[in-house]
């Protein structure tokens, strides 16, 4: 190597380590550790030798973003707190400023159309792979290029949408950073870039990949991916919710009421009805088969149950807007709210046992379709107002995904029928 580039790669070595002391130096002023104050001498020093190493305060910000992850825990907002106390310090100078941060908009924006690209022949263009890499460099400046590059490359073999966006979140086997999270930070400008760039890729209407194949590959049901995927945006909107709690409390007040109606309205309508399967004095039942529960949309298989998350739902309401509420209401609309839609049960059991002949059945499943409707377009509308994408697609969809899994296994499907590997000195060859 030319000493030219052996000098240049001893010097970001260099700058990588001034970095993580700078940051561990920061993070023990922050908590009041260090062992004596910091004097103008110290802060010439750290001057001097920063300037030695070419970093200016927008390098060093940069780099010392770079490295925080691995440094410090909690939130990026409380780790750029630290830093903004220790480093200001250190340098006496505006070094650390109050970042932009990924918006759980962006993220639910971003995870949908990089879903889309990867449905694209451009997915394998290394052209196009390059660009999105540097893209996302920008966007999540925590992350080196060559770990970003890893990601994408394992974003490639996922068959699944609700699995391509965990791993996208750093969730997942064989994931070590997260390309997308909400309250990350970012490059100002960046999310915008990257959506320009994944524009075009649009019109793949599946959750499923096309070699998505549930008995060669044992992968997920249609209809179990279409609901995790549901579930993963819904809980982006919660993301949000939470935001507003810390940022905006008068505003969330105001949300989390219109979630906790819809919530409890959507209980409502899915309250288990066992009494249709109660026999009358004559011993008569209206429904013969089974017993009410989630393969026919139920929120619950048991009242008890159903009255638990009722009064836990009920409970979070009151304490709304409290200093010190007992329960964490979007946590309790994730697992009592959310947690309630069983589509895919429902298409299990259809796809298993045909459709229901039961006149009495068929109008309670049209009744409870329509009570996840009604949740589900109250939820978005509301959502929408607070700059989300809406949910149209699904809401269309949530009730005939057993024709749409048809229509993908017939008309988009690779290979759509089982191929058979004979050996060549076999009997059947």
């Amino acid at each position: 190597m030319s000493p030219s580039k052996r000098a240049a790669g001893e010097l970001d070595k260099a700058q990588d380590r001034f970095g993580s002391a700078v940051t561990l130096l920061a993070k023990d002023i922050a908590d009041g550790n260090n062992r004596a104050p910091v004097t103008a001498k110290n802060i010439a020093s750290f001057r001097k030798f920063a300037k030695e190493l070419q970093l200016n305060g927008d390098s060093l910000e940069t780099l010392v973003f770079s490295s925080i992850d691995s440094k410090l825990e909690g939130s990026d907002k409380d780790k750029v707190l630290i830093l903004q106390k220790g480093i200001n310090t250190l340098f006496k100078q505006d070094i650390i400023k109050d970042p932009e941060y990924l918006s759980p908009q962006d993220v639910d924006r971003i995870a949908s159309k990089m879903w889309q690209f990867y449905q694209s022949d451009d997915s394998k263009d290394n052209v196009k792979l390059d660009k999105l890499a540097d893209l996302l460099v920008v966007l999540t400046p925590a992350n080196k290029k060559i770990d970003i590059e890893d990601t994408l490359r394992e974003l490639s073999h996922e068959r699944q949408e609700n699995s391509f966006v965990a791993k996208l979140k750093g969730r997942g086997w064989n994931v070590r950073n997260e390309l997308l999270k909400s309250n990350k930070i970012t490059t100002k400008g960046s999310a915008q870039e990257l959506l320009k760039f994944l524009e075009p890729y649009q019109g793949y209407k599946h959750p499923t990949s096309r070699d998505h194949h549930v008995n060669i590959k044992s992968d997920d049901k249609y209809s179990d991916v279409f609901q995790m995927r549901l579930t993963q945006r819904l809980r982006d909107r919660l993301d949000h919710l939470k935001d507003l709690e810390r940022e905006d409390k008068e505003k969330y007040v105001t949300v989390a009421k219109q979630v906790s109606k819809l919530g409890l309205e959507l209980l409502e309508g899915l309250k288990p009805r066992p009494d249709l399967w109660d026999e009358d004095e004559d011993g008569y039942t209206q429904i013969n088969r089974g017993s009410d529960g989630e393969s026919d949309l139920a929120s619950h298989s048991s009242l008890e149950n159903w009255n638990i998350a009722m009064d836990r739902l009920v409970k979070a309401d009151e304490e709304i807007g409290s200093d010190e509420p007992t329960f964490i209401f979007p946590n309790i609309v994730d697992d009592y709210v959310l947690g309630s839609m069983h589509m895919d049960r429902y298409f299990s059991w259809k796809e298993n046992n045909g459709p229901t002949q039961s006149a009495v059945l068929k109008e309670l499943h049209k009744e409870r379709f329509a009570a996840i409707k009604k949740f589900l377009s109250g939820f978005d509308k509301i959502f929408q107002k607070e700059g989300f994408v809406n949910l149209k697609q699904e809401i269309q969809a949530k009730n005939t995904l057993d024709r749409r899994n048809r229509d993908f296994e017939k008309n988009v499907r690779d290979n759509a029928k089982a191929k058979l590997n004979i050996p060549s000195h076999a009997y059947a060859y």
